[in-house]
C-alpha cells in the first residue's frame, strides 16, 4: 500500500508496524475513530483493516478483520462515505474478550 504523506501524518498518530515488515501503524480505537474521520474528508476509501493486539510490548494479528467492497454503481465519493462508515461500525461494536490492548490496522485504497 503506497500511502501519501497526507495519509502517513493521520496514521503514524499510531505505532508503526515497519519492524513486522507491515508497512502500515497500528491505531487504538480512539485513535482509529479520529483517523477514519480524517480519511473520510479526503474521499480515500478504507478497503477494511485487521485488529491486532499486543502483548509485553509485541503486536500480534488476532486474525479478526473487515473489508468493505465497492458496489458496481457506487460513486468513489459514496463508496469512501459507506467504508468510513462500516468501519466506524465495526471498530465501535468490536469486542476484545481476550487481550488488554486491542489495536486497529486501516487497508485504504491507493
Amino acid at each position: 500500500m503506497k500511502l501519501s504523506s497526507k495519509i502517513k501524518q493521520i496514521l503514524s498518530e499510531g505505532f508503526c508496524l515497519q519492524k513486522y515488515g507491515i508497512n502500515n501503524w497500528a491505531l487504538t480505537e480512539n485513535q482509529a475513530l479520529l483517523a477514519i474521520e480524517k480519511i473520510k474528508e479526503l474521499n480515500i476509501a478504507i478497503l477494511g483493516g485487521d485488529a491486532c493486539f499486543r502483548s509485553n510490548g509485541i503486536f500480534q494479528l488476532n486474525y479478526d478483520n473487515w473489508y468493505v467492497e465497492k458496489k458496481l454503481s457506487e460513486s468513489k465519493k459514496d463508496y469512501s462515505y459507506r467504508s468510513a462508515t462500516e468501519t466506524i461500525q465495526y471498530i465501535k461494536e468490536y469486542k476484545n474478550h481476550k487481550y488488554d490492548e486491542v489495536f486497529f490496522i486501516l487497508v485504504l485504497e491507493n
